[in-house]
């Protein structure tokens, strides 16, 4: 009997319904968690960078699981299937499976080489997409870091108009303790996530200010995503743009393009500093304000081969001397952005070595809420430079302390070093 059009996408969306059953809803045994591992091997395996056999992630995901449950693993792993090693590891006892099963995604993606793989829980994901995509999001307004895992949380100086300013949070404080709770088992993901409270939340931040103690509230509020902040400095005569970007955002390139033509300068000075990164093709745009379209931006290298990444034409292009202000926690589509303008002859780094993460990541959703997010390719600038690891080296070195970075302040070397810059590039040109 032949099936109608309809029926058959029926049948197929049926047919669909019962393979992704299993790891659609919350996991309530072994078949659950195997079945979710399983499907994460094959998404690795299609998007990964680099190639790692089934055999080495499962042992990952095992042996992570054996710590936290506190088994010694067998000497040999037994040829059994992934059921019957989860049922044997466990051995009846009682057993949260969730926390199972994120266990053993975390244990996978340590066998990955990859030092930017994480697994993004349901909140961790809604607090990125709301980070990179909404227009606004509920926070507090501060940028944070951690050099190495489970090490300090320094925060960076807070932008202007942000909760997190008003209640005097100050760039290298140490965040210790949220809501009373430490935040040393906690990733940075999961700190950003749970500093992303509704509008009105007071949160509790225990931090710690040159070797001492401090408390402060915080209440959150609606903040604008691509936090961008300008204003024109009149310096020697010459009219020069500030512009401050804080992240990478859908909007960004549109927020600088408004400011430049509002404060119609001669020169610019691009403030990456304390930039996390963000979307890639935001930095692409957001560098063809000042270049003509065409132009080289970066080269992404993948499995699959090499692609370049170009200008395009945003209807707005700055022809004027431009500084860019990097520092040690100027990252990914920031450094993305820097090493473009400075390798077409279109800028000036200035400031301190950026952190060095020239890896391309992407978001896997999965069906529960989560993710994965793992390295697919990395970038390089238009002359070849890789920055992954290396961080770019600025052309004119100068440092300023974390907590007057962005401030405008006498206090802020980099700025008054870079504003000079602009000035007398002005003045060569006339």
């Amino acid at each position: 009997m032949m099936l109608s059009a309809r029926q058959r996408l029926l049948a197929f969306a049926l047919v669909l319904l019962m393979l992704v059953a299993p790891v659609m809803a919350r996991p309530e045994s072994e078949a659950d968690v195997a079945a979710r591992m399983r499907q994460l091997l094959a998404l690795i395996h299609e998007h990964a960078l680099t190639q790692v056999p089934d055999s080495q992630l499962v042992g990952g995901a095992f042996e992570s699981l054996h710590q936290v449950l506190l088994t010694a693993p067998p000497a040999e792993e037994p040829p059994a299937g992934l059921e019957t090693r989860l049922r044997d590891l466990v051995a009846g006892q009682p057993v949260e499976w969730e926390r199972v099963e994120r266990v053993a995604v975390e244990g996978m993606l340590k066998r990955l080489d990859d030092r930017w793989a994480a697994y993004l829980s349901p909140e961790v994901y809604r607090g990125l997409r709301d980070r990179s995509y909404a227009a606004a999001y509920s926070g507090i307004g501060v940028t944070l870091f951690r050099e190495v895992e489970h090490g300090p949380v320094v925060l960076c100086q807070p932008s202007e108009e942000t909760p997190a300013a008003r209640a005097g949070l100050q760039g290298g404080d140490e965040l210790l303790t949220l809501n009373g709770q430490s935040v040393a088992s906690l990733t940075e993901n999961e700190i950003r996530a749970r500093l992303q409270a509704e509008p009105g939340t007071k949160l509790e931040l225990g931090l710690r200010r040159d070797g001492q103690p401090v408390g402060v509230t915080v209440e959150c509020a609606s903040i604008h995503a691509d936090l961008v902040h300008s204003k024109l400095v009149l310096k020697n005569g010459q009219r020069v743009a500030y512009v401050q970007v804080g992240t990478f955002a859908a909007s960004t390139p549109a927020s600088v393009a408004e400011a430049l033509a509002k404060l119609d300068a001669d020169a610019c000075v691009l403030d990456l500093r304390n930039n996390g990164g963000g979307q890639v093709s935001a930095a692409v745009r957001l560098a063809s304000l000042f270049m003509p379209p065409g132009t080289e931006v970066t080269s992404v290298h993948r499995r699959s081969g090499v692609d370049v990444l170009r200008a395009v034409d945003t209807g707005v292009h700055f022809d004027g001397p431009v500084v860019v202000l990097i520092n040690e926690n100027s990252a990914s589509a920031a450094e993305l952005t820097a090493g473009a303008l400075h390798d077409n002859d279109h800028a000036l780094l200035v400031g301190s070595k950026s952190f060095g993460k020239g890896a391309v990541q992407r978001i896997l959703p999965l069906p529960d809420g989560s993710a994965l997010k793992i390295t697919t390719a990395h970038y390089r600038t238009p002359s070849g430079q890789s920055i992954e690891g290396r961080g770019l080296v600025p052309d004119v070195s100068a440092q300023t302390a974390l907590r007057w970075v962005g401030t405008g302040g006498d206090q802020d070397e980099q700025l008054r070093v870079a504003l000079g810059c602009a000035t007398r590039s002005l003045a060569a040109n006339r």
